[in-house]
């Protein structure tokens, strides 16, 4: 399993960290109101791409046995869908530039429609690499997409296509990735299809859907309001503080989590065994989200300026604010994953119904005293949804709640205090250069987290172990 984790979390991160370097350039290169733009687009189209899933792809991967007349129906009805998708997309592009205020959002939003059926043909090829855990190869057809495709988004900004330079970029990176999909792992759908042959995936994967499909107008939610309430300007910063918070995420815990369910779907009769398994990760994963995300915090100001230049400093304070979240998301991620894998796919469901239950007086009241109190009422709200969390894993593992929560206070409380001490000391030093500022800063963080959590024995640590055994075994001998 460690292995899988490893080149998952190199496909994950590498793909991410080449979609975060080459967002830099174009960071400098486009305004806050052009991706504000991108930003209205992408809500609509990553909440109406829940459609072409309908929980199927989990259901493939969670299901034991799976024929080709399944898979090949759900290939067709995913396609239908998809194209539906396309259309309705198309012709409400008019409408949605409207409803912004943004003429510009019309052309944009009917060009990048045709994401649907590219993303539609790959859901099958994508499903069976993870359910037969190719995760190699993954790794590799994530990088070479975002690469290609980024490097020719970087070519049309400087060249002065603006916010078509994003629309080139992601159209790009879902063809190549689908094409590199499809010729690997070597799937056609056959003639046949069958309603009746799907129902066994469709019990399991609609509750997955409906799960789905409310978790995403959630985690969407914000950027709709926001692009209605504010400017496109105020938009792009907020979404840009939420991409450089999504990489915090891939890196801390990413890799794991995409590995994670299909493991434990292969063993989900043996709760044993899952339980032992959880418990091991959740300390690495706590370890991990809470390091990065203190040092984020104490560093996220100059790391703005250093990336982006001062004119997205506002970003950089939203960021500062989601990143208190940062802590939340892989661990809840974790504990998602077990519900699902073990496919309770009732409970997971009724688990979601309660968390958006607790959201949504966040996002009914939180705007009216603007984006900060949003964003902190937000952080609050996940951390109870994280308790709500532990209590559905306990009913599927037998883990007390209390014993879950008392892992995870134990790294967020040497969290605060390594990063109370980093601050604390570069305080008396007052270095004026952002660049040495971070510099200093990491440092000091991260000999005050990793050495403390040396003398406390934190079993956390344990993945710096493992990740050096790991690549160890290839060290050429002489």
């Amino acid at each position: 399993m460690f292995r899988n984790i490893i080149w998952d979390y190199i496909g994950k991160f590498g793909n991410y960290l080449v979609i975060f370097l080459i967002s830099i350039v174009l960071t400098r290169l486009l305004s806050p109101g052009e991706f504000g733009i991108m930003a209205m687009v992408v809500v609509v189209i990553t909440v109406a791409g829940i459609f072409l899933d309908m929980g199927f792809n989990r259901a493939i991967i969670q299901q034991k046995e799976i024929s080709t007349l399944q898979l090949s129906t759900i290939f067709y009805i995913n396609l239908a869908a998809s194209v539906i998708l396309m259309l309705v997309c198309f012709f409400s592009a008019g409408p949605l530039a409207i409803f912004y205020k943004q003429p510009l959002i019309k052309p944009v939003f009917q060009v990048i429609s045709l994401s649907f059926p590219l993303n539609s043909l790959d859901l099958i090829p994508t499903a069976l690499i993870y359910k037969n855990l190719k995760l190699k190869a993954n790794s590799i057809i994530l990088l070479l997409s975002s690469s290609i495709s980024g490097i020719i988004g970087i070519i049309m900004a400087y060249k002065g296509y603006g916010v078509w330079s994003l629309v080139m970029q992601s159209l790009l990176s879902s063809l190549i990735m689908l094409i590199l999909d499809a010729w690997y792992i070597g799937w056609l759908p056959s003639r046949q299809f069958s309603f009746i042959a799907i129902k066994p995936l469709w019990h399991y994967g609609s509750r997955m859907f409906a799960s789905g499909l409310l978790e995403r107008i959630y985690t969407k939610l914000d950027s709709l309001i926001i692009g209605k309430l504010y400017s496109t300007a105020t938009l792009g910063f907020y979404y840009r503080a939420q991409t450089v918070e999504g990489f915090v995420r891939t890196f801390s815990a990413g890799g794991i989590l995409g590995t994670l369910f299909p493991f434990i779907a292969k063993h989900q009769d043996d709760r044993i065994y899952i339980k032992q398994i959880y418990q091991k990760y959740l300390h690495i994963i706590s370890f991990v989200a809470v390091g990065l995300s203190a040092l984020l915090f104490l560093t996220s100001r100059d790391v703005f300026i250093i990336l982006f230049t001062n004119r997205w400093l506002y970003a950089a304070d939203l960021f500062r604010l989601m990143i208190l979240a940062g802590i939340v998301w892989p661990v809840s991620s974790l504990m998602v994953s077990i519900i699902s894998g073990v496919g309770n796919s009732k409970n997971f469901l009724k688990l979601e119904v309660y968390k958006k239950i607790i959201l949504l007086p966040v996002y009914i009241f939180g705007f009216f005293w603007g984006l900060n109190i949003f964003i902190i009422s937000f952080v609050v709200a996940s951390f109870i949804c994280l308790f709500i969390n532990m209590i559905f894993v306990n009913k599927e593992i037998n883990f007390n709640p209390w014993e879950q929560s008392k892992t995870m206070l134990l790294y967020i409380a040497w969290g605060v205090a390594a990063a109370v001490a980093s601050w604390g000391i570069l305080y008396f030093l007052n270095f004026y250069s952002p660049v040495i500022r971070t510099i200093v800063y990491f440092g000091l963080f991260t000999s005050c987290y990793l050495g403390g959590s040396y003398l406390l024995k934190l079993q956390g640590l344990e993945i710096i172990d493992r990740i050096w055994l790991y690549f160890k075994k290839f060290k050429p001998t002489t």
